[in-house]
């Protein structure tokens, strides 16, 4: 899965970017993000409900890969990148799980 997250004119929006063979590409309206401008930066709070993950499930003792990447663009361009196990070279674009970090289930 991959999720685009930004400031819209409306507000903070969450966009599935590609389609999977259970839900289409495009907005997701069940998700929840709060994009805030703090003294230092920006903090960026995100809910994506366990269905549009689907065919995961998550359950003590599984885990999943997970790689987390911002870009900043003002409109003129990326300028700024940042990553968490980002894939090929950090740009996110490779989407290999063995290049991603683990997330473990736990109680």
């Amino acid at each position: 899965h991959t999720f685009d997250c930004g400031l819209s004119k409306e507000g903070p929006v969450v966009r599935r970017k590609y389609a999977t063979r259970e839900k289409p590409a495009g907005l997701i309206k069940t998700a929840n993000a709060s994009i805030k401008q703090v003294q230092n930066g920006v903090i960026y709070e995100l809910a994506i409900p366990w269905d549009e993950l689907t065919p995961l499930r998550p359950a003590i003792g599984n885990w999943m890969g997970f790689s987390l990447v911002f870009y900043e663009d003002d409109g003129f361009g990326r300028e700024t990148r940042c990553n968490w196990f980002g894939g090929a070279g950090g740009n996110g674009l490779a989407r290999e799980p063995r290049l991603m970090g683990d997330v473990h289930f736990v109680r």
